[in-house]
C-alpha cells in the first residue's frame, strides 16, 4: 500500500536517515512465532516476545517502518477519539474507563522502556488538551472532566475565565501527563534493534505470497520461493490485514497504547 506519497513525503520518513537496512530471507527458516508486518505495530509484538526469550521472526514486505508507521501523528494519547459519553452508544462506561486506564499504563510503559533503553526516538512526556470553541458544547465537556475526575485521572477543566493559552475557547479538559510526542519510525527501529539483542531475526522486502495452516503449524510461503515454517503467526500488517485474513474481528483497528498494554498482559 501506498499511504502517504501521494500527499508528498511523511515527515517521519523525510527526516530520519534509515537507521539499518535488514537482510531478504535467503534460506528456509523455522521459528516459534512469525510476525507478518515490520510496523511500528510488529515491533511493539517482537519486543515483548523476544523479553519473554520466546524465539520470533518479522517478515515485512518492502522496508521496516516506512508503511503507516511514517504516516502516524505520533501524539499518544489515553482518551480516544470521541468523549466518553458518545462511547457509551457502543461501550458500557466501564469498559471505555477500563480503555482509558490501559492507555494511560501503557504511556507508562513507554516511558520505562525509554528509561532502560535510551531515548532513541524523540519521547517526550506531555500534558494534554481537549477543547471546544463552541459555547453548545461546554456542557459535554465539563461531564467529561467529571467522569474522568471521579475515575481518579488527574485531570483540569478549563473555561473563559481560566484560559491560560494564547488561543480562544470556550471549555477545555486539561489532562495532567496524559500523553506523549514520538518519533514512530525511530522508535520501531530501536524496538527491532532491542530484539535482535535477544534472538530476532528481521526480514525486510520479503514479501509473502501464501499462507498454508496446519494442525501443529503454519508455513508462509515468500519471496524467491523460500519458506517461514512456524507454530503461531501473528498478523501486524494494519491496513493491510485484509490480504491474509476477511474474518470480522469486531474492531478495525487497536492503538498503539492499547497494544502495548495487551502485549504486557
Amino acid at each position: 500500500m501506498d499511504l502517504h506519497y501521494a500527499q508528498g513525503m511523511p515527515l517521519f520518513a523525510g527526516s530520519n536517515k534509515v537507521p539499518k537496512q535488514y537482510p531478504y530471507l535467503t534460506e528456509n527458516i523455522e521459528t516459534e512465532i512469525v510476525i507478518i508486518g515490520g510496523g511500528i505495530t510488529g515491533a511493539i509484538v517482537s519486543y515483548y516476545l523476544t523479553k519473554e526469550n520466546i524465539p520470533c521472526v518479522v517478515i515485512e514486505q518492502s522496508r521496516a517502518g516506512l508503511g503507516s508507521t511514517c504516516a502516524s501523528t505520533a501524539l499518544l494519547q489515553y482518551e480516544l477519539d470521541s468523549l466518553a459519553r458518545d462511547l457509551e452508544d457502543y461501550l458500557p462506561m466501564e469498559d471505555i474507563l477500563e480503555a482509558y486506564h490501559m492507555g494511560q499504563e501503557a504511556l507508562q510503559d513507554i516511558k520505562e522502556i525509554i528509561q532502560t533503553h535510551g531515548n532513541d526516538c524523540g519521547y517526550e512526556e506531555k500534558d494534554t488538551l481537549i477543547y471546544t470553541a463552541k459555547k453548545t458544547q461546554i456542557g459535554c465537556l465539563e461531564e467529561e472532566y467529571h467522569i474522568r475526575k471521579e475515575a481518579g485521572f488527574e485531570v483540569d477543566f478549563i473555561t473563559e475565565e481560566n484560559n491560560p493559552f494564547s488561543f480562544e475557547l470556550a471549555a477545555g479538559v486539561y489532562a495532567h501527563k496524559g500523553g506523549a510526542q514520538i518519533d514512530p519510525y525511530r522508535f520501531t527501529h530501536q524496538l527491532l534493534e532491542i530484539g535482535m539483542k535477544k534472538g530476532l531475526r528481521v526480514y525486510e522486502n520479503t514479501a509473502v505470497n501464501k499462507v498454508i495452516y496446519s494442525e501443529d503449524q503454519v508455513v508462509l510461503e515468500v519471496s524467491y520461493g523460500y519458506t517461514v515454517k512456524a507454530k503461531k503467526i501473528i498478523l501486524a500488517t494494519g491496513y493491510d490485514t485484509g490480504a491474509f485474513s476477511t474474518r470480522n474481528y469486531g474492531i478495525k483497528t487497536v492503538s498503539l497504547l492499547s497494544l502495548i498494554y495487551l502485549m504486557k498482559k
